[in-house]
């Protein structure tokens, strides 16, 4: 009876599918009036059955599921909802590719999501496909291109935080992997360019392209700020640094 309770609650809760004909992005759209007809532009279709898994997992927990059991619940629910939704654009692309309009086809049961490149009117076409909710576009990521500096001895420490033993980094020390020379990216509420943990520690101080290495889309500040203060602490987890102090 009590795995019958069970499959009740996510009877309840999985089924979110909607319906009617997805829509297109704006700024997508206003590239595709841009581009030659023939041209593929990388785009995500993503669909409109989307569990909600963290109301999902939470009622699992309530019910008497250990975490091994939601993790294994809430990924089955994940995928059988792309199954479920993603057949019609899945048969819809796949005739398109044969005639060169669609390439790169690639299934996604996380998100529930298409991701492929198509001209403009093999997307607007995939749009109102039955299951679609939005079409946006996939942009490329872009890697840093790797840059050598002469390593800093840095400051003296003196210890670290438990948080440290509890991850295991001190057996990385001792193998000698240390992290010196790698470049960590932080996105939360900022970073306080001027804190003594990290003041010193930021990428292209001192270096008048060093505004390539901070963005800030919330006040637009030309030095790092921190409107929140929560960005400057987990960045101090990750790389801080103070003489005398603990380190990150």
């Amino acid at each position: 009876m009590k795995r019958t309770t069970r499959w009740t609650v996510l009877g309840v809760l999985v089924m979110t599918t909607g319906a009617g004909a997805g829509r297109v992005d704006d700024s997508l759209v206003q590239r595709l009036d841009r581009i030659p007809s023939d041209e593929a532009v990388a785009v995500l279709a993503v669909m409109d059955d989307r569990p909600d898994v963290t109301d999902l997992s939470a009622a699992l927990g309530r019910t008497g599921w250990s975490p091994a059991e939601r993790h294994e619940r809430v990924i089955r629910t994940l995928q059988r909802a792309a199954a479920r939704s993603q057949g019609p654009l899945l048969r819809y692309l796949h005739a398109e590719a044969k005639s060169g309009r669609i390439t790169d086809i690639r299934p996604l049961w996380i998100v529930n999501a298409i991701g492929f490149r198509g001209t403009a009117a093999s997307i607007h076409a995939a749009s109102g496909v039955s299951g679609v909710m939005e079409i946006v576009e996939d942009p490329p990521i872009r890697l840093e291109d790797p840059v050598w500096v002469d390593p800093d001895p840095g400051p003296s420490i003196q210890g670290h935080e438990w948080g440290l033993d509890m991850i295991g980094a001190p057996r990385l020390w001792a193998m000698g992997i240390t992290g010196e020379g790698s470049t960590v990216c932080n996105l939360d509420t900022g970073v306080d360019g001027t804190h003594p943990a990290l003041a010193a520690r930021w990428r292209g101080l001192g270096a008048e392209d060093w505004r390539d290495h901070w963005f800030d889309p919330s006040r637009n500040s030309s030095f790092p700020i921190d409107d929140g203060y929560h960005g400057t602490h987990t960045m101090g987890i990750m790389a801080g640094a103070v003489p005398g102090d603990t380190v990150g």
